[in-house]
């Protein structure tokens, strides 16, 4: 190794003397256009109501099932908020009519199975990955986790403590507090903003499990996806086997879209650290509306493109004022989510806060630059290209979209209007959804020493945390 040294530091010299003709510059470097054709999922319907997909990918011997319940936190009675996820652990986690909690573990530990349970505002996934040698007797497991759970008692005492716990813990990670109190004040009266706390969740018990399941999970209002090693037909055959004779009625449950934030205001929460978390965003348009492919585009540009993106680009790169900065953005069918946010030393605070501000108001008013567009257009088709990698994740996106009653060619046709996006429209969506007064803004941190008053913009008004 040390006899390497010497002529690596000869190399880094050479390299450095010779000047920008040799270090190029990444973004200049040819790379052939990406190529890519969108697998068509096969959708057919179980007699008893379940849709099911199947996408076949021999690569692998495996194979994987998805499930989507269209049931999630915001129907959580009021009083009881926490219940869609406890739900969905102890579906996992307390044992069915015909095998004890421990008989399943052992059951999935002895097939190196994977199966997650992962509850949603407005839905449950679970998901589950088997070799191929194991379908059968996988499929009979997901099936008992799904058609009989057990809901064990010491399963949910178990998991209403880890519960309580980790609520416990919350003030311990100020960012997760922060966005965990930001979408309460963006939800509004919203049942989609209803926090679970230690007190909710102490009000739970098992009877609550069995009405919650009873309301949700149910055959009309579940979506199933077989992917991987396993043909159509084979497929087919074993989710009627095994799924096809739950019969249970029920009416999906549904809420309306959630209305916008009324406007503005401030809202600090104060907590006695040396860094600041700034959160701000809207309630916006979803990716069922015309708007989507333009808000996608304007988000990638404002913050969540990272490096070169207008929040990090100023904030972090030229100013230093911040570890981490950007924007995110979750259309869920007829409406969306998008915040953009900071997390900064206290001194720099106010600063901060006005730089995101200006940002995102200039996002209206300062005409993109072509250069911003081309770079946006592109990675996001790359994107869009890397995330349709692996067959369950193409299943798992389609059962998405027609949740969200999103158009049959949404997907294929992502490419052709993500290019079709234009100046204009990012402006016109920046001015429809993101001005300066619509937006509430959410600041943790210690108040005291913070290099400048909040008041410069809106009204601030204190709050406490819940939990």
């Amino acid at each position: 190794m040390k006899r390497g040294l010497p002529a690596l530091s000869f190399l880094l010299i050479f390299l450095v003397s010779c000047g920008p003709s040799l270090l190029s510059d990444p973004e200049g470097i040819f790379s052939p256009p990406l190529h890519f054709t969108l697998p068509s999922v096969e959708k057919t319907h179980l007699s008893n109501g379940i849709t099911l997909y199947h996408l076949e990918d021999r690569e692998l011997p495996l194979a994987s099932l998805s499930i989507l319940i269209g049931t999630g936190s915001a129907f959580d009675p009021p009083g009881k908020e926490g219940l869609a996820e406890l739900t969905g652990t102890i579906l996992r986690t307390g044992g069915t009519s015909r095998l004890k909690s421990a008989e399943m573990d052992d059951e999935l530990d002895f097939m190196a199975a994977q199966v997650s349970v992962n509850v949603e505002r407005e839905l449950t996934w679970i998901g589950a990955s088997f070799l191929r040698k194991d379908l059968d007797r996988g499929f009979y497991l997901l099936s008992q986790m799904l058609l009989e759970p057990a809901f064990e008692t010491e399963k949910l005492d178990l998991a209403k403590s880890l519960k309580i716990e980790a609520l416990r813990r919350i003030p311990d990670n100020p960012s997760h507090l922060a966005f965990r109190e930001f979408f309460r004040i963006l939800y509004g009266d919203d049942p989609r903003g209803r926090l679970e706390t230690r007190t909710t969740i102490e009000n739970i018990e098992r009877p609550d499990l069995i009405r919650f399941y009873e309301s949700g999970y149910f055959p009309g209002n579940v979506r199933l996806a077989v992917t991987g090693d396993v043909n159509e037909k084979e497929a087919a055959a074993l989710a009627d086997r095994y799924f096809g004779s739950w019969n249970r009625p029920g009416i999906p449950p549904s809420l309306p879209d959630p209305a916008p934030h009324p406007g503005g205001g401030v809202y600090l929460l104060k907590k006695d650290i040396p860094q600041s978390v700034i959160v701000t965003g809207q309630i916006v348009t979803g990716d069922r509306e015309n708007d989507y492919y333009a808000f996608e585009m304007l988000d990638f540009i404002l913050g969540s493109g990272g490096f070169r993106s207008r929040i990090f680009g100023r904030i972090r790169n030229t100013l230093g004022l911040a570890y981490s900065a950007g924007s995110f953005y979750s259309p869920r069918g007829g409406y969306g989510v998008f915040a953009a946010y900071a997390m900064t030393k206290s001194d720099a605070t106010a600063r901060v806060t006005g730089e995101i501000r200006t940002i995102l108001k200039q996002s209206g008013l300062r005409p993109v630059r072509g250069e911003e567009i081309a770079w946006a257009k592109n990675a996001l088709t790359n994107q869009f290209v890397f995330s349709m990698a692996s067959a369950s994740g193409i299943a798992r996106r389609r059962m998405l979209n027609d949740f969200y009653g999103l158009p049959e060619d949404f997907l294929s046709r992502y490419r052709e209007r993500i290019g079709n996006v234009t100046a204009e429209d990012l402006e016109r969506v920046s001015r429809r959804y993101l001005g300066e007064n619509r937006m509430p803004m959410l600041v943790l941190g210690n108040g005291e020493t913070f290099d400048g008053p909040l008041d410069a913009f809106g009204t601030v008004q204190g709050i406490s945390p819940q939990y």
